[in-house]
């Protein structure tokens, strides 16, 4: 009761001198209305050529050291990352260190280890292993998100987060369940619970986040999808029958190397159409979620431009980068993906109003995090 009192008496104190400033701008001013609200975008000052070298660096000690380097690598990616991304003149940094990711690492394999050794002994023992690791997700989720926010930190403040399995269990293991088992059909629910979850709970200097996602929008996204995988099958049905109508107008019996090449081209027009449509699915996620996302009780609001069609095009077309390239492009990849993501944001607000309370005490939950992504689960935000 007592610090509830303390943090109720903060607040009001912040607000006084937010409101004090405001009325000081209007008197300045001359006018009797209120100034227009200040507006910051976001930006990002990385290159492909930049990043190309800590890139390469990373890849040749990841090798040389049989992948141990891999977690110092990941902090050097995210450093660089965060300290290029910019708002209102000032950059984001990270703080994490590599020994407490290649710990998480660590402890992630011996998991896998014991996860293969049970499904060696049946179906039976692979199934109540996959249970388990649903009933985990939750803690996977929250240490994750923990880790990436208390690791993160903007004009010298720490961003926070705080979760609790208990409530995390909806959003990351009971409606994940519901999705696998309606085949898809229920995924906008969890998706919408699993980011509400997630931006409700990180704060930055005391202050909260808060967004809404709109189910009905992302069955939109859906319907994209679904379009997606019948134009795919479509594709794939009528090349099929133009090129056996071409290699085989003579009825002949088809050659190894021909029914190979058809195999292939009809594999490519399957798969690309129903990649592009999972991409804008999971751009589109990403897109509700910021669009009406606010801080500080809503004195400051996100806005976006972005267009999850054009993101996923630009994944996409970044993933014929690579394969053309063995992966040379990754780096420019990268950076292209985050420029578009990044600067597509714009912040509604006067952040100089705010009187922070820094929280700098980083988080050590590296290990949630890693599991998550030996895993192949998408926790990040």
């Amino acid at each position: 009761m007592h610090s509830r009192m303390i943090r109720r008496a903060a607040e009001d104190r912040r607000a006084w001198i937010g409101e004090g400033r405001r009325m000081s701008t209007v008197v300045e001013s001359g006018s009797g209305e209120p100034p227009e609200p200040a507006k910051q975008r976001l930006s990002f000052s990385g290159s492909g050529s930049e990043y190309f070298g800590i890139w390469l660096t990373n890849l040749l000690l990841t090798i040389a050291t049989l992948g141990v380097y891999s977690a110092w690598a990941k902090v050097r990616r995210l450093r660089y990352f965060r300290g290029n991304t910019w708002l209102d003149g000032h950059a984001f940094d990270f703080h994490g260190r590599g020994g407490r990711i290649l710990l998480g690492r660590l402890i992630a394999l011996a998991l896998l280890a014991a996860f293969q050794f049970a499904t060696s002994f049946g179906l039976s023992f692979g199934i109540a292993g996959g249970g388990l690791l649903l009933l985990a997700a939750p803690w996977l989720a929250i240490a994750s998100l923990r880790f990436r926010a208390h690791n993160t930190s903007y004009r010298g403040v720490r961003f926070e987060f705080e979760g609790r399995y208990a409530k995390a269990f909806p959003a990351y293991a009971l409606w994940s369940g519901l999705s696998a088992v309606s085949l898809g059909t229920l995924a906008p629910y969890a998706s919408r619970a699993q980011q509400q979850y997630s931006i409700r709970r990180h704060g930055w200097g005391g202050r909260s986040f808060d967004t809404s996602v709109s189910v009905p929008e992302l069955y939109g996204a859906m319907c994209v999808v679904a379009f997606a995988f019948l134009l795919g099958g479509l594709l794939a049905f009528g090349g099929g029958m133009f090129l056996g109508g071409v290699f085989f107008e003579d009825g002949g019996e088809p050659s190894p190397e021909s029914a190979a090449f058809i195999g292939f081209v009809i594999g490519l027009v399957i798969y690309l159409p129903i990649l592009w449509g999972l991409l804008f699915y999971r751009a589109s996620v990403w897109a509700e979620t910021v669009r009406d996302a606010g801080f500080d009780a809503g004195r400051l609001r996100f806005s976006t431009d972005f267009d999850p069609g054009r993101m996923a095009g630009i994944q996409l077309t970044n993933l014929f980068g690579i394969v053309a390239t063995l992966g040379l492009f990754a780096p420019w990849a990268a950076v292209r993906a985050a420029r578009y993501r990044l600067e597509s944001l714009e912040l509604t607000g006067d952040l100089e109003t705010l009187d922070l309370e820094g929280r700098g005490a980083a988080s050590e939950a590296a290990a949630g995090e890693e599991i998550g992504g030996f895993f192949d689960l998408d926790f990040g935000l």
